[in-house]
């Protein structure tokens, strides 16, 4: 009955008491996740087999017999395809940004209004669990996370889990604080404490599998709301929210019939803190966004998750969670679920900012060096 390993509920946003129950390193993995990959494993060799020679080739690697070997078809000009990849990016980023415009104009009221009556799910049925990972992060960078999310028109259907670590000494005194300042604003605000055991590597997967574990045990098994109706989005310390951002995605939610087979990712950029680094970070921060807004709109590009994403619980649940044992967790969480669904799982775009802050250290060499090792990580 130890609270430091389960789910505590803020002062305003939920019921308090009542830790989570303990589960064992076996437990908090998961099943083994053991498939026969068929048919899955010829789309997922036909989707990444290229991408896996044309890094062979960036290495000086002999690429003619591996693509030979994996039945794969050579690119004998590499230069003409990067360069085709490239002019398709740059002009699908005007695209993209076309919609992104479009999509602001439209409140969320009006997101509401597009479900249909006669919808199997309707608008207010559905919860969102939003989900922070973070380690000693300082108050006022979660809180202008919170505020992006308090400032949802329908924020009432939020669910915000404050993902903390216990090696972080001033976890439980950051949560409380935040539960105390944003409780009211939220269905519930609620907060995890991670510590890492065997097995698992600290970082952002295991916090978020531990704390959607937490969240699922509370919301599902004791509270009683339907799985079914549950969509988790994972996002940074550090991540700024549209208004209407939430609205967009239960609008997207209902309106998909394919609701348990897809990830939706939102429009990443780097430009809210773009000014605070050195130029040349800022000039790597541009075009990561630049060119993430051509891919996402891409219809002839194979999307993947990217640092702030969302996907039913049903999905989660199918792929067994997270995986702990990793760092980086949005396209290896993809490839869980692609192979959980026999390679049936997709990612469609919401077309809004979502701004995360690029990395700032004390200097400009040591944030230079920062976001190298980002970039390497």
């Amino acid at each position: 009955d130890d609270p430091g390993n389960g789910l505590d509920a803020g002062q305003h946003g939920g019921e308090a008491g009542h830790p989570a129950p303990l589960w064992t390193a076996a437990d908090r993995v998961g099943p083994q996740m053991v498939y026969d990959f068929g048919e899955a494993a010829h789309v997922s060799l036909d989707v990444l087999g290229p991408l896996l020679c044309a890094r062979a080739a960036d290495h000086g690697l002999d690429t003619r017999h591996a693509c030979d070997e994996l039945h794969i078809p050579l690119h004998h000009d590499m230069d003409a395809l990067w360069g085709h990849e490239i002019a398709m990016t740059m002009g699908y980023c005007f695209v993209g940004a076309r919609r992104c415009m479009a999509a602001a104009q439209v409140s969320s009221d009006q997101w509401r209004e597009r479900v249909p009556a006669s919808n199997e799910i309707q608008f207010d049925d559905v919860v969102h669990v939003v989900v922070i990972p973070n380690f000693a992060e300082p108050v006022e960078t979660l809180a202008r996370t919170l505020d992006t999310l308090a400032a949802q028109a329908h924020s009432q259907q939020l669910v915000v889990v404050l993902a903390m670590e216990a090696r972080d000494k001033k976890a439980h005194l950051t949560a409380s604080t935040l539960t105390a300042r944003y409780g009211s604003y939220f269905m519930h605000l609620l907060y995890s404490i991670h510590t890492v055991t065997e097995g698992e590597v600290g970082g952002k997967s295991s916090n978020e599998n531990w704390a959607m574990r937490c969240a699922k045990t509370r919301l599902v098994d004791e509270l009683g709301y339907d799985p079914s109706h549950i969509v988790v989005t994972t996002c940074d310390a550090d991540t700024y929210f549209h208004p209407s951002h939430f609205s967009y995605l239960t609008y997207k939610f209902c309106s998909d019939e394919s609701r348990y087979l897809r990830f939706w990712q939102g429009c990443t950029c780097f430009y809210p803190n773009v000014h605070d680094v050195p130029m040349l970070c800022g000039v790597r921060y541009t075009l990561l966004s630049v060119g993430f807004l051509g891919q996402l709109c891409n219809p002839f590009a194979y999307s993947l998750p990217f640092a702030v994403y969302s996907l039913s619980l049903n999905l989660a649940l199918e792929a067994s969670y997270w995986d702990p044992a990793v760092i980086p967790e949005d396209w290896h969480m993809y490839l869980r679920c692609f192979y959980a669904t026999r390679g049936n799982v997709g990612v469609n775009p919401i077309y809004l900012p979502v701004g995360c802050e690029c990395v700032v250290d004390d200097t400009p060499w040591t944030s230079l060096k920062a976001c190298y090792q980002q970039s390497k990580r």
